[in-house]
């Protein structure tokens, strides 16, 4: 039996660091096991940067207890697993004192954000094919009310599954900017010429209700708008991920629409309080974690009224 821990590596053969994990995944699609799959994670994470150590541990640490269960299940490879097996993972009692109780929503949440990680990264890698959690349903997180902002985890998904294949382009530059505070209509209006690589910056117009600023890229965002930006004709004027003639209600459709896909890929729309402007929200959280400073976290996301932004971020403050 297989010990699981982060970082674990396959007992017989050699795991490559950095790009040769494409070649080496794509060698040994036929036959990869649990062990040489789970060995993938740590490089896999660090690929997608600006991730949370401690997120980072949960959810490795969820992927192992699935994986011993899998392996106790005689699941050898993850070419095997199946919807089952995911259901009986995410429903699996938890002990309590001396018995066993029903897992909590949270808990569900957790494992069964743990096994889209796991196979959105094995499928990135060709490695996996489907998603065994795609009809998986769970209780909404929030309110269901109004739009939430993402949890770590699933940030994480977005980041995965709006990359279906090793050459788009579109849908994770459209997620990093999202990763900035940028709106779907602020989005649609971002030209290459606004985009600050190098400083890890993009300039974001505003809107009717948002203030022009600079954006901050993640790690993980700036790589992503390099890839879109050698794809597209280099003109300044060029704009990122909308080609339209115009930007206005059009441009916020479409940019919508695109980000929609990228939520069903990463199987999010059963939560209505998940939608477009989870992302935003996520980011403008995140400035608030690290600043501790509501007025700071409302300049970043370009709103004029303290208690919008803390609305925004679900904090409450008064």
């Amino acid at each position: 039996m297989t010990s699981w821990s982060r970082g674990a590596r396959a007992p017989d053969r050699e795991l490559p660091d950095g790009s040769d994990t494409l070649r080496w995944a794509s060698d040994l699609a036929a036959d990869i096991s649990l062990d040489e799959a789970f060995a993938l994670l740590p490089t896999q994470f660090a690929a997608f940067g600006s991730f949370t150590e401690q997120s980072t541990q949960r959810l490795t640490s969820e992927i192992a207890k699935f994986c011993q269960r899998l392996q106790l299940e005689g699941v050898i490879s993850p070419r095997l697993i199946t919807p089952v097996h995911a259901r009986r993972f995410i429903d699996d009692a938890v002990p309590v004192g001396t018995g066993y109780a029903v897992p909590a929503v949270a808990t569900q949440y957790l494992r069964r954000s743990a096994i889209r990680t796991f196979v959105g990264i094995l499928r990135s890698l060709h490695l996996f094919d489907g998603d065994p959690t795609l009809d998986i349903t769970l209780p909404p997180r929030g309110e269901g009310l109004r739009t939430r902002q993402f949890e770590d985890d699933e940030e994480l998904q977005g980041r995965i599954w709006s990359r279906q294949t090793l050459v788009e382009t579109r849908m994770p530059s459209l997620w990093a900017l999202g990763q900035a505070t940028a709106n779907t209509g602020e989005t649609a209006q971002i030209t290459i010429g606004d985009v600050a690589l190098d400083d890890s910056q993009v300039w974001i117009h505003g809107s009717n209700k948002r203030e022009p600023r600079s954006g901050q890229l993640t790690d993980w965002g700036v790589e992503q708008l390099r890839r879109r930006i050698e794809h597209l004709d280099g003109d300044l004027n060029t704009r990122i991920v909308f080609d339209g003639a115009h930007t206005g209600a059009s441009g916020q459709a479409s940019v919508s629409r695109a980000l929609y896909v990228v939520l069903v890929r990463a199987g999010l729309t059963d939560d209505p309080g998940l939608r477009a402007g989870s992302l935003p929200a996520w980011a403008g959280r995140k400035i608030f974690e690290q600043t501790a400073n509501i007025e700071q976290t409302a300049r970043a996301l370009g709103v004029r009224s303290l208690d919008q932004a803390a609305r925004i971020i679900g904090y409450e403050w008064r």
